[in-house]
């Protein structure tokens, strides 16, 4: 995750500690690669950090606006659908019962 980390150099197969520790900011939507070279013998271990962008995580939500295309009044759009409803069912009635 995005954030600090302190982190450290060791010999392979020790716990001996050659560089660091050193804090690296771990940015979001980026992969941090940090490579250690360099001869322990000859004392010139050094960092190299690369680090590569615009790997954004997905989105946590779509911003949808307020543009007031739908009415925050439920009860009167509730209404409305019942008399289009009972209108629509009337004229189905009507028509059977005249065939």
């Amino acid at each position: 995750p995005a954030g600090t980390v302190s982190a450290d150099v060791t010999l392979a197969g020790t716990e001996t500690v050659v560089l660091g520790p050193a804090d690296l900011d771990l940015a979001e939507g980026t992969n941090t690669i940090v490579y250690a070279w360099g001869s322990a013998e000859a004392g010139n271990l050094d960092l190299a950090v690369q680090t590569i962008d615009g790997l954004h995580s997905s989105p946590e939500g779509v911003p949808s606006g307020q543009g007031g295309l739908v009415d925050t009044n439920t009860l009167m759009v509730l209404a409305l659908a019942g008399v289009a409803g009972a209108a629509i069912a009337g004229r189905f009635v009507v028509r059977s019962e005249r065939v």
